[in-house]
């Protein structure tokens, strides 16, 4: 048995590869820089590991201006539209179409008329039918008087009714019950977007009036949970652009980015002991004879990328290490998925490692065997 501690430390191995046209979104969501577009505002996204910034639609002029600057920092701007009229709204990106730092449109949020968000998309793609210039919905915190099933109906109905490509899960992974309930929702909106052929990028925070330590542990959870879910992009606020931990987060992100980009996420259960309710069981199958039994619990995602299928296990304990003894079948060639988005062959049928809460290990293996 094989035993790769290394391959799945606390910091980031490997200097990382660049994020270039197809690779994770990793967002900035405000920018205090934006109403005054100096590059070097950009530069500290670019060099933050940011691909893309939010930018407001208020000011034609001065959102050019920033366009511009994006561009010479090799970032993009998401535009956020709703605040203009929508008898002007095809006319203004008519006037901006040009600028190849546009990112797509943030056209509203999950509780607006819908026929407001429609009309909103229609005068986009009047203008803009470039369709990797995604439409993208916001889907606010749960409100204290509504039930996780209406909130999941009314997403449900934004993503069937309107042209919208992509929602944005605002709400970051929580601690202690709040942790439980967070999966469940994630576990039930990736199936809504999967079966509506849409996508969905997920907020990544560091989370107050906990443990440091805790908070990068669900700062990592809230990443990768989201990733093997199917997430495509994800979200941090402007608290995180000089947070380290943070920063090596989003570098190996942008390393991982042929895992998640064109992956299929096949199907998402949980080991581990005492599983909460409303967590499915994970049953391992080939080339996989068994994980172990951690103490604690962890999601495990089966995935498929091209030519290869790969098997995610993710720590979703916000405060304890897992304990994984992972055994597959003799015949089959296993690799490791580092950090720096490399593979390290596993010169065995087996190997053990224990993940720090919120990390991942990921094996790949062709789908040929």
């Amino acid at each position: 048995m094989t035993d790769i501690p290394d391959a799945l430390g606390d910091g980031v191995t490997g200097a990382g590869s660049a994020a270039g046209p197809g690779g994770i979104p990793i967002v900035l969501t405000a920018f205090a820089g934006l109403a005054r577009p100096d590059p070097k505002d950009y530069h500290t996204l670019a060099e933050g590991n940011f691909t893309f910034s939010v930018a407001d639609l208020s000011d034609l002029q001065k959102l050019s201006m920033a366009l511009e600057s994006a561009e010479r920092a090799g970032i993009g701007l998401i535009i956020d539209v709703p605040a203009w009229p929508d008898e002007n709204l095809s006319q203004a990106i008519t006037r901006l179409i040009w600028h190849n730092a546009i990112g797509g449109y943030l056209v509203g949020s999950v509780g607006d008329d819908l026929q407001a968000i429609i009309r909103r998309c229609e005068a986009i793609r009047q203008s803009d039918t470039n369709p990797a210039h995604l439409l993208h919905l916001l889907v606010p915190q749960c409100r204290p008087s509504q039930t996780s099933q209406a909130r999941l109906n009314e997403i449900g109905r934004c993503l069937v009714e309107t042209p919208v490509d992509c929602i944005w899960l605002t709400e970051p992974a929580r601690a202690g019950e709040q942790l439980v309930e967070w999966l469940i929702e994630l576990d039930l909106i990736s199936e809504h977007c999967r079966q509506a052929r849409k996508n969905f990028w997920s907020v990544v925070a560091s989370v107050a009036n906990v443990p440091s330590a805790q908070s990068a542990g669900l700062m990592r959870l809230g990443a990768f949970a989201s990733l093997a879910y199917g997430a495509r992009g994800i979200i941090q606020p402007t608290s995180e652009l000089a947070c380290q931990q943070a920063r090596e987060l989003r570098m190996a992100i942008r390393s991982l980015g042929w895992v998640f980009t064109d992956s299929t996420t096949l199907s998402v259960g949980y080991i581990g002991k005492d599983l909460p309710r409303g967590l499915k069981t994970y049953r391992p199958s080939l080339p996989f004879t068994g994980l172990g039994e951690p103490k604690a619990w962890a999601a495990v995602a089966q995935m498929a990328v091209r030519n290869q299928r790969l098997l995610a296990v993710v720590n979703t304990q916000s405060d304890k290490s897992v304990h994984l003894e992972v055994n597959w079948q003799a015949q089959i060639p296993m690799s490791v998925v580092r950090k720096d988005g490399l593979t390290s062959l596993v010169r065995a049928n087996a190997m053990t490692t224990t993940l720090i809460p919120g990390d991942i290990l990921m094996l790949a293996w062709s789908e040929t065997f």
